[in-house]
């Protein structure tokens, strides 16, 4: 039996991105993307801000710092993970989840880019390999 584990967000970044620590294939990089639900409410008009943590590894991560800042818009899929631990102080076992992102589109670029190219997309290598290893098969 198969199962899927995506996810697909569209937001704006909450601050820039982040390094976390950088390798020879690339930099491991933390964004936070708000997505926000507006509806009304009894008459009046709310918004619901979720906010997301996503990780980018390998050339992700370095497109990411070098194209994105605080507020850009971007597209992310990726994968959901949790993670846990136990809180030193409390001793209590702790839960995280984030988003493993595979592609990310640029929606929006940093106004320094000198080409200002709008749309960008960057997938990480594992999916483009997969893409190219689907197009070989149906050939």
């Amino acid at each position: 039996m198969s199962y899927i584990n995506e996810v697909v967000l569209l937001g704006h970044l909450g601050k820039d991105p982040e390094i976390l620590r950088s390798t020879s294939k690339g930099d491991f990089t933390r964004l936070t993307l708000a997505t926000t639900k507006e509806y009304l409410l009894n008459g009046a008009s709310k918004k619901d801000t979720q906010w997301h943590t996503v990780y980018l590894s390998n050339g992700l991560g370095k497109a990411a710092v070098n194209h994105l800042n605080k507020g850009s818009r971007a597209y992310v899929s990726g994968e959901l993970r949790t993670n846990s631990w136990t809180d030193k102080k409390t001793g209590e076992k702790q839960y995280a989840t984030a988003v493993y992102a595979s592609r990310v589109i640029f929606l929006d670029m940093k106004s320094t880019d000198p080409d200002n190219t709008v749309g960008c997309s960057v997938q990480s290598e594992a999916e483009a390999s997969e893409s190219s290893n689907i197009q070989d098969q149906s050939a």
